[in-house]
């Protein structure tokens, strides 16, 4: 991908505050997948997510966790709303 698709994320207050209560590797290993995720050369960030069923959410799997975002296209931005275990964050937003 060249600049002009280069893509980035941002935490929303929420999602900071759902990564500080986690164990420290977990959040570190949530952090490095979003970093791939922006940053990869072969997918585009919208690639590696799944839509969140009756909802505005997309989701990006990451073993146990998960997050929540919205893709800003034009802003080439994934905005991190919600992070947690799978068995507890789909409660946050259905």
């Amino acid at each position: 991908m060249n600049d002009a698709e280069d893509w980035d994320y941002r935490l929303t207050p929420r999602a900071r505050d759902d990564l500080r209560a986690l164990d420290a590797d977990i959040a570190e290993r949530i952090v490095h997948k979003l970093d791939d995720v922006v940053s990869s050369e072969f997918r585009a960030p919208p690639d590696w997510l799944e839509p969140l069923q009756g909802t505005e959410y997309q989701k990006l799997v990451i073993g146990d966790y998960r997050t929540l975002l919205l893709v800003r296209y034009i802003e080439h931005m994934l905005e991190v709303h919600h992070v947690g275990d799978r068995r507890n964050i789909y409660d946050r937003v259905l």
